[in-house]
């Protein structure tokens, strides 16, 4: 069950708020509630492994936001985690990245080919499946710019 503050930054509604405009917004629409807790839990659980900068407000508090002086969790983590669960629903973009972390580097079928990048990016090495969360959290990780 999802609890904000115990496993996750938003709630099912602001997810679904937040993802106005997104492209997997009607994925994501589709599921069922249980479905969308499962997703955005998975990808709370996933940011809180990133190394982050500074120290937890509260060292009692199940998650890794807010960090020291910041009072509430900050946008930037919300859409990080939106973004994340989201990231899963894109299929073709799984299908890919799943085959250049076993080392595939191009297919052809038929007349179309396709080439397929390094995967060993600095984001990729987070755990994280999304390129966007990763930047959405960069403010707050090691190599990012200072918390102010």
């Amino acid at each position: 069950m999802l609890t904000v503050g115990e496993n996750s930054y938003v709630t099912v509604s602001e997810a679904e708020e937040l993802l106005i405009g997104n492209k997997f917004r009607e994925s994501f629409m589709v599921l069922s509630t249980e479905e969308k807790e499962a997703l955005l839990i998975t990808a709370a659980m996933r940011v809180d492994l990133l190394p982050f900068r500074g120290r937890k407000y509260d060292p009692r508090q199940a998650m890794e936001f807010p960090r020291s002086k910041m009072k509430a969790v900050p946008f930037r983590v919300k859409m990080a985690q939106v973004s994340e669960a989201v990231c899963v629903l894109d299929n073709e973009a799984e299908n890919r990245r799943s085959m250049a972390e076993q080392g595939v580097t191009s297919v052809t079928l038929g007349k179309v080919s396709e080439s397929y990048g390094d995967a060993s990016g600095s984001w990729d090495k987070t755990g994280l499946k999304s390129r966007a969360a990763y930047y959405f959290l960069r403010p707050y990780t090691f190599g990012g710019t200072p918390i102010v």
